[in-house]
């Protein structure tokens, strides 16, 4: 719980960043989603079939590999 609320320091575009690790993992789950739907969209563009992207359906997969 600690290391939640403690921050995290990195370079991008050679600036220097601090932030509060909780923030920027909120962020990299916000933004994932974005990367999903863009997907989903192109896939549907293409082929007209809307794909069953939730991650909850590939830990099923997994899951059953593994039965």
């Amino acid at each position: 719980d600690e290391a939640f609320h403690g921050t995290i320091s990195y370079t991008r575009h050679g600036q220097r960043h601090t932030e509060p690790l909780i923030e920027v993992l909120a962020h990299v789950f916000n933004h994932q989603t974005h990367h999903r739907g863009q997907l989903h969209s192109m896939i549907f563009q293409i082929t007209g079939v809307s794909l069953a992207l939730d991650l909850i359906y590939f830990q099923r997969e997994q899951a059953d590999l593994y039965r």
